[in-house]
């Protein structure tokens, strides 16, 4: 495994990357896991941590400072395999991330999550940013977090709304986790709309959200819409596309710009 940060410098050690992110002080965090043994400085068996069992993987949190510096790692291990696959920032800037585990999962706090017998059993954690350590962890088998989890808008409350890439009102897979205590629950549909190929969102200073996803009327056109934090439609707005050539409408990305207040929307209507 091998870290090139944005600020020049390289950091290895043995193990498989998942996702890394950075902070606004060039921190870096990165999710894993490794397989028999890793240190997490350089590759060697010195201090290293061992996979309990040589046929299976466990699974690794880290955090590297501005100039590359190991600050703390973390595992999640087992008798069978831990995965941490994915991580954001909560709004009190602590991670929180989303791993899966074969049979019961023991964090490096000694603490225990699943079952013995218990194959692919999905949760999710907030670790410390200053430390690493576990704050809360809690199972969840929701296919919205599970297979969606980067379809999230973080809310200022400290909420984070989770949306399924396609979903109606018959299977609303639209999840809220509060990022305090680790709660998971259902959220109302209210005025929500995209329930067809969500491509992207972002939210702005007031808590609103903006989701693009395919029109749910027409196939070729592209669908942007804005909604309030209970999810009440604010606006829509469809990108159209006359849909010859096997050619759509589609919006690729979203940013806030939090200074002027705008949105920008990049995406491709190749004949509208």
């Amino acid at each position: 495994m091998c870290i090139r940060d944005r600020h020049n410098w390289t950091y290895s050690f043995n193990g498989q990357i998942a996702k890394t992110i950075y902070d606004n002080q060039g921190n870096t965090y990165q999710v894993g896991y490794f397989n028999t043994l890793t240190n997490f400085v350089d590759g060697t068996s010195l201090d290293a941590n061992y996979t309990p069992n040589i046929s299976y993987k466990d699974a690794y949190i880290i955090k590297l400072n501005d100039i590359g510096e190991l600050q703390w790692s973390k595992i999640v291990s087992g008798e069978k395999h831990q995965y941490l696959e994915n991580i954001l920032f909560s709004v009190d800037g602590n991670i929180i991330a989303k791993g899966s585990t074969d049979d019961t999962a023991i964090f490096s706090d000694g603490s225990q999550l699943g079952s013995d017998g218990e194959n692919d059993q999905d949760f999710i954690a907030k670790f410390d940013a200053n430390s690493g350590d576990v704050l809360w962890k809690t199972l969840d088998e929701s296919s919205t977090l599970n297979e969606h989890f980067n379809l999230h808008a973080i809310l200022s409350n400290g909420d984070i709304l989770f949306f399924e890439n396609y979903s109606n009102e018959n299977t609303n897979g639209i999840k809220k986790l509060n990022s305090s205590n680790g709660t998971i629950t259902d959220v109302p549909l209210n005025g929500y709309i995209s329930t067809d190929g969500i491509t992207t969102l972002e939210t702005d200073n007031n808590d609103n959200i903006y989701i693009s996803s395919r029109d749910y009327t027409s196939t070729q056109d592209a669908n942007l819409i804005k909604y309030d934090s209970n999810l009440n439609l604010l606006w829509e707005m469809t990108i159209s596309d006359n849909g010859s050539g096997n050619n759509y409408a589609y919006i690729n990305d979203i940013a806030y710009d939090e200074i002027n207040d705008l949105i920008y929307v990049a995406g491709q209507a190749r004949e509208a």
